[in-house]
């Protein structure tokens, strides 16, 4: 779902929102104070394109490799990211109910070909150290 765009400037919509922005003048000053404050609250600077690289940077690092992925999103801070992953993972199956199985999907393939990397590696460097010289004993 994608955040209200607010009158007045403030535009929460994503980069994939809303054709037209809704009208909220008929909300009292409270009401719009209050709708500002959880909009703030949300992501309003992330759009769609910020989640999908988002979300391929997990299935890329991993879903902990927060600073590999924050490095994945430049114009985002650690902070930011950590805040975002936090959300994502806890309310992701709730508002993402038609995508996320699929995109759960991919971040655990993609985890499991980075455990299997990292078992191919770890065997290499044991093989490796059995020999003085691998480069020269060993057998291709």
């Amino acid at each position: 779902p994608t955040a209200p765009s607010l009158p007045g400037g403030g535009s929460d919509a994503t980069a994939a929102g809303a054709a037209a922005a809704p009208d909220w003048s008929f909300l009292t000053p409270e009401e719009r104070a209050e709708l500002e404050a959880l909009c703030a609250e949300g992501f309003p600077s992330w759009s769609r394109k910020d989640f999908q690289t988002f979300a391929r940077a997990c299935e890329r690092f991993g879903r902990a490799d927060l600073h590999q992925i924050a490095a994945q999103l430049p114009e985002k801070s650690l902070e930011e990211v950590q805040r975002y992953s936090t959300a994502f993972w806890a309310k992701g199956p709730t508002y993402l109910r038609g995508e996320w199985d699929k995109i759960l999907r991919r971040i655990e393939r993609g985890e499991a070909v980075i455990r299997r990397n990292e078992a191919v590696a770890a065997l290499l460097q044991r093989k490796t150290q059995w020999y003085s010289n691998p480069w020269q004993q060993l057998r291709v």
